[in-house]
């Protein structure tokens, strides 16, 4: 893991860093299948890090030339998004379920805007993803990660000063409050939420939930569904605790299971990928 890229106010105990990194790990195993080789991975060769992940590698993978079976997901890996624009309806230790009431989808929705509107409400919280927002093209494409903010308005407001980071921090500006209101009806009409629960939130859990997740993204994309993750209510700094609370008992998670991830999903159109650093920034030598 690279430290210096942990987010230790909305993600305290590394929880969902540990699942970026399992479905790294999955699509990793999918695409050494799909070339040939079989990937023998080793968790946590060196010790489960704990309460925070530390210099210890995740997993340490060997790969073995032999004749392999491409898994038909890896066909969609370049095709999968997270999609946030509106949206229509239509394993091992792990459990998938999904809103099957109109009540139960009626409280889902409004705890999603609940946890949306709480962390935009919590200083700290909050600035981890303003100091993650790249505002205009020359920004993004410079880092070609974290938060997009493009299109015409942003440029002009960029332009002449009327948008910035410091104004990005301040939720009582009328552009960031606009910003944060637009999320408003994506969650208040949501067609429907999925989320998976793993019976043990070990670090090893955490990669295989990570893992199991990147599956059912790709699942998802090969029958033309949109995902969007929405898990601000399944993070453990204190501010959240009560909405953390609410997360687990209307998905149905007992009280020695964890709610890994919570998505939003439907039917949406077509997007673009988000832009991402290249390969050479993921490698050392």
């Amino acid at each position: 893991v690279d430290l210096e890229r942990l987010l230790p106010a909305t993600d305290p105990l590394d929880r969902q860093i540990t699942l970026g990194c399992g479905a790294f790990i999955e699509l990793f195993d999918l695409a050494a299948r799909a070339n040939n080789y079989r990937a023998e991975i080793a968790l946590w060769p060196e010790g489960e890090p704990q309460p925070r992940l530390d210099r210890r590698p995740v997993a340490r993978i060997k790969l073995h030339a032999e004749a392999t079976t491409k898994d038909q997901l890896f066909d969609h890996v370049l095709t999968r998004r997270t999609n946030r624009e509106p949206l229509q309806g239509d394993t091992q230790a792990m459990r998938l379920d999904w809103t099957r009431s109109s009540d139960q989808l009626a409280a889902m929705r409004a705890l999603a805007w609940s946890g949306f509107a709480l962390e935009c409400a919590t200083p700290a919280a909050y600035q981890e993803s303003v100091d993650l927002m790249r505002i205009g093209l020359a920004e993004i494409a410079q880092h070609r990660d974290g938060i997009a903010l493009d299109g015409p308005v942003v440029e002009f407001a960029k332009a002449v000063g009327l948008l910035n980071r410091r104004m990005l921090a301040d939720t009582s500006n009328s552009f960031t409050r606009d910003g944060i209101n637009a999320y408003q009806p994506l969650a208040e009409n949501a067609p429907s939420f999925a989320w998976l629960i793993s019976r043990e939130n070990t670090r090893s859990a955490q990669i295989a939930a990570g893992r199991t997740y990147a599956r059912f993204n790709l699942a998802a994309t090969s029958q033309g569904v949109a995902m969007h993750p929405w898990s601000q209510t399944l993070q453990e700094y204190p501010e959240m605790a009560a909405l953390y609370a609410d997360a687990k008992r209307l998905t149905g998670a007992a009280e020695s299971e964890t709610t890994q991830m919570l998505v939003r999903i439907g039917y949406g159109q077509a997007i673009e990928p988000a832009p991402r650093r290249g390969l050479a920034e993921h490698l050392r030598t």
